[in-house]
């Protein structure tokens, strides 16, 4: 922050908006309630600043964050592609319908083509159920607000609907769906492998984590029609935990950017593991860590290429996962103790009511002559 005004001076305008900044990207405020917000509201005492602070604050968070959203239920016109089955030369995909999924078998057609198909054939579902529907699951459509997804400040797409959500960044919501532009989305032939990986990092997500939330970004050459060039995508992955009411939150993020070399057919993965934690119950913990991770593989067909990585992703987040699992088991019996002095563990509260009972005041009072 700047040094504008001396001691005793009233903060200017510009000042009040650099300190609202600053609070929603305190590691501490991972509680969606945005208390520590609210009371920097208070302090302030002026909604403009505030706002202003806000309109640029939150955005950042939610990024950095990975924060996920649930796209509004608009029943019957929210699709998702799950991807193709080459072996079967068909694509599955699935009609959103309230808390619901149907999954529904069409014929292997461009993306539109493939919606309206679908959507004739879901009609034909409500007559004789039977007849073409093959598994019912439950399951929310979330968005990932992230860099990579990013149209301008208040729209991201999300690749799995082909769809821009419009986010209100302070509420975290959506408050408006729109198809995504044709130039907003991959080619066919960049769209099958992200929707191929998109399909087993789904897979791995719905498995590890209870809560999580996965999307797949083409980062480059997503105009590429054919074999001969290369292209990269990014894979996050966004899983958080909120209990508040029993003083902990907590949350896992992790970004893979995946590269695509064609001349070699190699395919070289790189991630970033991010996971914080914060205990607040008579104390303050925090977990605040991360770790890089590298790896390779060849370059496949788009089903082959995505089972190799979703495994290179598995297996790297749960060896951290292990690791972290292993440090931290005899954290409080071991690392803190190397932390304090050595006095013995006695596993009680220092009765700060009663410090009399000590023999700390006696002492001070003899040794400083306080008695005379």
């Amino acid at each position: 922050m700047s040094d504008e005004g001396g001691a005793g001076e009233p903060l200017s305008d510009r000042q009040k908006r650099e300190i609202a900044t600053c609070s929603p990207s305190d590691p501490c405020s991972n509680d969606v309630a945005w208390r520590p917000c609210a009371d920097v509201r208070a302090l302030l005492g002026n909604d403009a600043v505030y706002e202003a602070a806000a309109a640029e604050a939150f955005p950042e968070y939610n990024k950095a964050r990975l924060v996920s959203i649930e796209l509004p239920d608009r029943s019957g016109d929210i699709w998702r592609r799950l991807g193709f089955l080459e072996h079967l030369g068909t694509a599955y995909l699935f009609v959103y319908t309230r808390t619901w999924n149907i999954w529904i078998m069409g014929n292997k057609l461009s993306t539109l083509a493939l919606m309206t198909e679908c959507k004739e054939i879901g009609s034909m579902c409500d007559a004789d159920i039977n007849t073409e529907l093959k598994a019912i699951v439950p399951v929310i459509i979330d968005i990932i607000i992230s860099t990579y997804g990013e149209i301008d400040k208040n729209n991201y797409l999300d690749p799995r609907t082909a769809q821009v959500a419009t986010i209100d960044h302070m509420k975290q919501t959506c408050t408006k769906l729109r198809p995504a532009e044709d130039e907003e989305l991959p080619s066919a032939y960049i769209e099958e492998f992200r929707c191929a990986l998109d399909v087993e990092l789904s897979k791995y997500v719905s498995e590890a984590y209870p809560k999580g939330a996965c999307a797949v970004y083409c980062t480059s050459g997503k105009d590429i029609e054919g074999p001969g060039a290369d292209f990269s995508f990014a894979a996050v992955i966004s899983a958080a935990k909120r209990s508040p009411q029993n003083f902990c939150n907590g949350s896992w993020c992790s970004v893979w950017t995946i590269e695509f070399n064609y001349e070699l057919q190699f395919v070289d993965i790189k991630g970033k593991i991010q996971v914080d934690a914060h205990y607040f119950e008579e104390g303050n913990v925090q977990l605040d860590t991360n770790i890089d991770r590298k790896d390779s593989t060849r370059m496949q067909s788009p089903d082959d290429c995505a089972v190799s990585i979703s495994g290179i992703i598995r297996h790297h987040e749960s060896e951290y996962l292990s690791s972290l699992e292993e440090s931290y088991l005899n954290l409080s019996d071991a690392t803190f103790k190397d932390l304090r002095r050595k006095l013995p563990v006695t596993r009680t509260l220092f009765p700060w009511h009663n410090t009399l009972v000590f023999g700390l005041t006696r002492d001070l009072a003899k040794e400083l002559a306080l008695g005379k």
